[in-house]
Formats: structure tokens, C-alpha cells, sequence
């Protein structure tokens, strides 16, 4: 410590005479942070209906193999099945807990988690099928000692092989697996580097190189600059944490080599802070044109997006996409809306595909974040209006849902014929009060920046975004020419008075319900009452059943692009 004390004294005082001096890293080996593997066979008891199993690779318990979901069990259901498991800490400190997860098309992906006496909470949930996956739970302080964790059956068909308890979840990636001596990387050799990228003052990351076929082996780590010249030469610990600091640190890439293998890091603090000094610059603005006023929340999104460095696409996933090529496009996308502003010429910011964008609350002023996908074909018909789906996100979704949607079931955005925004509902907070009005004035301004025609508006969404869909058809009618309920539901059983009041003359012209016979999430009922009320009032609409249970409909993409291909009634 105090050779690198002496170091930052020796580069304020070079820096404070005025020598010019490059960038230099120091770096400090250390065993890495404390970790533990849990697997099935360490079981104190397993209780059905979870058993045991094994593969060709390994065992894994799960919950009962079966078509859909299943009937949710509450967390703490005294019929729920669980493994029970004991371990033992070896230092107080906090811990990130990751699952080994697998699901297969139709079953579903969550387990109940409770450690010691903490709550429950949902473990696991979303991503690819028929593969094991890594995913994280909760983050908690545990005291050095035995402790308890349950994992509970939650739903139908997932299987869970492996729980890991870890001081280190920066290490924990797609690249990487934890043995029983461990941290590893899958591959034989392999360097990480964390964070990738840095807007700090002061540069701090971490290196970490696995040769497990020759653990605590020596290898060679250089540093060099953007211009080639190395700035440290040294040597690695195989299976170590390198705590790398930067002295006299200047923005650029920096190029890491170890062992035959290339990592960058990147510097970016002063082009961050260019980009902050203009945003408050433009904000403390008395008057904006209306352009301004539609693009500064989106730089002021760019920025918080910069400051965090990921994203999640889910809310219960919560595996942190972490790209260097996600934050740069943040700094690409933050410098273009600066130069519109300097050049008052903000024509060339909306392009074909798809933008997180955001807009300020009219009611609280928070900054909510939305995803625009707009058509190519909107850009090369100058003159045309476009109709605009506004799609709401289900519970736990987030404003990816379309896009995770497309990849799930193999389709492009590209496909889209026509505009789809998909807001944030603030997490669950679902589609009243304060989110209906945020909603209804970023369709507002959409409808005024853009060339959206406010006669050919659709309200659709999935699950919480299905029952958020009938709440604006009721709340704002004449509003929207086409409704599509994709798993949704009304509480009808139902206000029949307020119906018979105004529903009829009021209804979107186009209504399209879409529900799975499977889905025990929100049962199929809900979807034929909602029908049988439509079919009383005589009122035209589709009905699209499908199997698969609660997940979204198949065909979603084809429905868009179906809704103004004719101008006849459904």
C-alpha cells in the first residue's frame, strides 16, 4: 500500500509542475472473494411433488414435467414442493446468489428462493429454452456461520442443477462456471475484464485469468495505449483477481494482452462530462423549441443509461447485459442529439429500427423510458400518415417485450409494417392512474412530432399489458380504432351497468382477443366472458385461441400488420 501511496504522490507532483505524463497501471494480485456451489445431491430434503433426476451430464431437481405453467404455488404454500439446504459461510460479508437453470418449450422457468428467514423470492424466469442457463437471485448480507436456503416449486417444468453463493458477481458470465475449488472459466483459458468500460475520474478495473489445466501458473500481461505504446509490462497469477489502477488517466482504449489473448478497456470520463455539461446546459434553458423539448428527456435517458453501463430485459431475469457496444451507442446516440441542438436540425435522429427514447411526466416530471420502432417504409413515403400501435408490457416485462417476443419466436422487427411503441409501466404499476396519463401524452406527442395518423391509433399488450389494453379502450373512448387483448381479463362479472351504458356505441372498430385454453396464469374464462359481453352487444370482434399457455400470441407481428390492411370490419 504504501508503494502505491508513493506512486499517486509521485504523479500529483509531476502533474502539479507541469510534466507531461502517460498513463501508467499498477496492479495487485488477490485470491478472489469467497464462493460456494451447492448441488442436489447436499440436499437436507427434497419434498414432492420436486424430484431428483440426472441427465447424461449431471443431477438436477425439478418441479413436475408438464404442458403450460401449471398452477402457480404461492411462495410458502404448505402443499409446495422444495429442497432444503444447508451451508456453511466462511466470512460475513454479502452475497449474490445465481441458479443453474433449464426449461423446455412449454414449461415454464421460476422457483420460489427463501434464505434463512428472509421472505421468499422468485428465482429464475425468462430467457432461452433447452439449454442450461446461469441466472442471478438475490443479493443479501449473510453472517459468517451455517445457514439455510429452500428452493420451492413455484410452476410447472423448471429444473435447477446448481445454486452458487459468491462475494464475486462480476465474474459470473456467460464465459464462466464455478467448480468445486471455485471460480473457472469453461474454457480452458480465458481473460475477463471488468468493467469494460469507465466515465470515473479516477480508473479503477479488475482482470481475471483461468488456465484451470495449470492453476496459479505465471503468465505475461501488458497494457498498452491507443497508440501501441505499453503502459505496464508484468507479470499474472493464473486463478487471481487483478486490481488494476490507473495513474494520470487520459480517455482512449486500452489494449490488455494476457497469455495470447486481447481485452480493451475504455476511458471515457471527459467525453462523458461534455455530454452532462450539455444537458444541464440545454435544460436551465428558459424556451425550447418543441423539437428541444422532444429530444432533451432522450439525451437525459442516454446519459442515465451511460451512467448505469447495462440493461435487463426482463425485471425478474436480472441478468445485467453489460456490452461495452450498449454504452457506446449511448455515447453515439447522446452526441447526435447534442449536434441537432447546436445546429437546430433534428431531422436526422429518427431513423428505420428501433430507439429507447423517453419523455418527462406531466404529473411528476420522471423520466419515462419507451422503445419506438419505426418502419423503414415511413421514411421513403414522405408524405404519408402512419397508423401507431402502442403495445403494453406484461407483468414483470419491461419495454423490450416486443423485441424479446420477435427473437423468442424467431421473427424480425424488420417484418413490422407499421410504427410500435412500447412504454415502461413504471414495473408493475400497471396501466392506472399516473401511467394511463403518461401513456396517453407520450401518445400525444408521438402523434404531434411524427406523421401518425391519430385516427388509426391500436392499444395491445400481453397479461398486465391485456388488462391495461381494456382499461384505455374504457377509460379513453373514441380514442382507438383497434384493440387487441392478448391475455388480459376485466373484472366484468362485471360492471354491467357502466357497460350497457356506454360500451356500445364507444368500442374500438376493430377488437381482436387472443388467449390460450392453457393459460392458468389468466385463466381462458376471463377471455370468453369478455366475448360473450361483446357478442351480447352485438358488437364485432375476432377471437384467437392458441396453445402454448401464458406466453404471448405467435402470429402478434402478422395481427399488427393485419389491423389496417383493410378497411372492412373484423
Amino acid at each position: 500500500m504504501q508503494k502505491k501511496d508513493s506512486l499517486l504522490a509521485l504523479a500529483s507532483l509531476l502533474f502539479v509542475t507541469g510534466c507531461a505524463i502517460e498513463p501508467t497501471i499498477i496492479i495487485e494480485q488477490r485470491d478472489t472473494m469467497k464462493t460456494i456451489k451447492i448441488f442436489p445431491a447436499q440436499a437436507d430434503t427434497i419434498a414432492a411433488p420436486m424430484k431428483s433426476y440426472t441427465d447424461n451430464t449431471s443431477g438436477f431437481i425439478a418441479t413436475p414435467i408438464g404442458k403450460g405453467h401449471g398452477v402457480p404455488r404461492e411462495k410458502g404454500a404448505l402443499e409446495a414442493g422444495f429442497a432444503a439446504f444447508k451451508f456453511e459461510c466462511p466470512e460475513a460479508g454479502r452475497y449474490s446468489f445465481f441458479g443453474s437453470f433449464y426449461w423446455t418449450d412449454g414449461a415454464s422457468n421460476s422457483f420460489w428462493i427463501k434464505i434463512d428467514t428472509m421472505d421468499y423470492e422468485v428465482f429464475g424466469n425468462d430467457g432461452e429454452t433447452g439449454k442450461w442457463i446461469l441466472y442471478p437471485g438475490p443479493v443479501v448480507p449473510l453472517d459468517k456461520g451455517l445457514h439455510t436456503t429452500r428452493i420451492q416449486e413455484r410452476e410447472w417444468g423448471a429444473r435447477f442443477a446448481s445454486l452458487i453463493v459468491t462475494q464475486a458477481p462480476e465474474y459470473i458470465t456467460d464465459e464462466s462456471e464455478l467448480t468445486d475449488d471455485g471460480f473457472v472459466t469453461r474454457d480452458p483459458l480465458t481473460l475477463l475484464v471488468y468493467p469494460e468500460i469507465c466515465i470515473d475520474s479516477s480508473v479503477a478495473f479488475s482482470l481475471f485469468y483461468s488456465d484451470h489445466k495449470n492453476p496459479g501458473g505465471v503468465v505475461r500481461c501488458t497494457v498498452s495505449n491507443d497508440r501501441g505504446k505499453d503502459i505496464y509490462a508484468g507479470n499474472l497469477t493464473s486463478e487471481k483477481e487483478a486490481a488494476c489502477t490507473m495513474l494520470n488517466p487520459k480517455d482512449g482504449v486500452y489494449t490488455i494482452r494476457v497469455g495470447g489473448f486481447t481485452r480493451e478497456f475504455e476511458r471515457a470520463y471527459d467525453r462523458f462530462k461534455k455530454i452532462q455539461s450539455a444537458f444541464i446546459r440545454y435544460k436551465q434553458r428558459q424556451k425550447l423549441s418543441e423539437a428541444e423539448r422532444f429530444w432533451l428527456p432522450t439525451l437525459h435517458l442516454c446519459i442515465e443509461n451511460i451512467r448505469r453501463g447495462w440493461y435487463v430485459e426482463h425485471q425478474q431475469d436480472t441478468k445485467r447485459l453489460v456490452t461495452r457496444e450498449y454504452v457506446r451507442q449511448e455515447f453515439d446516440f447522446a452526441e447526435r442529439i447534442i449536434a441537432a441542438f447546436a445546429t437546430n436540425n433534428f431531422t436526422g435522429l429518427a431513423t428505420p429500427g428501433v430507439r429507447e427514447m423517453a419523455f418527462y411526466s406531466a404529473e411528476d416530471d420522471t423520466l419515462c423510458p419507451y422503445r419506438l420502432y419505426m418502419p423503414e417504409a415511413y421514411f421513403s413515403r414522405a408524405l404519408e400518415k402512419y397508423p401507431l400501435v402502442l403495445f403494453l408490457h406484461g407483468s414483470n416485462n419491461t419495454q423490450y417485450e416486443v423485441e424479446r417476443d420477435a427473437r423468442y419466436y424467431k421473427r424480425s422487427m424488420d417484418e413490422i409494417t407499421v410504427p410500435v411503441v412500447v412504454p415502461s409501466a413504471r414495473g408493475n404499476y400497471h396501466y392506472v392512474d399516473v401511467v394511463e396519463k403518461d401513456i396517453i401524452q407520450m401518445l400525444r406527442s408521438l402523434v404531434s412530432y411524427y406523421r401518425i395518423d391519430s385516427t388509426k391509433l391500436a392499444v395491445t399488450g400481453f397479461s398486465m399489458g391485456g388488462m391495461g389494453t381494456w382499461n384505455f379502450v374504457f377509460d379513453y373512448p373514441g380514442m382507438f380504432d383497434a384493440a387487441v387483448a392478448n391475455a388480459g381479463a376485466l373484472t366484468w362479472e362485471f360492471n354491467k351497468e357502466s357497460l350497457n351504458k356506454e360500451m356500445p356505441k364507444q368500442l374500438p372498430r376493430t377488437i381482436i382477443i387472443l388467449h390460450s385454453p392453457q393459460d392458468f396464469t389468466v385463466p381462458f374464462s376471463y377471455a370468453e366472458s369478455v366475448a360473450k359481453q361483446l357478442k351480447k352487444r352485438g358488437h364485432p370482434f375476432t377471437f384467437i385461441s392458441y396453445d402454448g399457455g401464458h406466453v404471448t400470441y405467435p402470429g402478434l407481428i402478422d395481427v399488427f400488420n393485419g389491423l389496417w390492411s383493410t378497411e372492412s370490419d373484423q
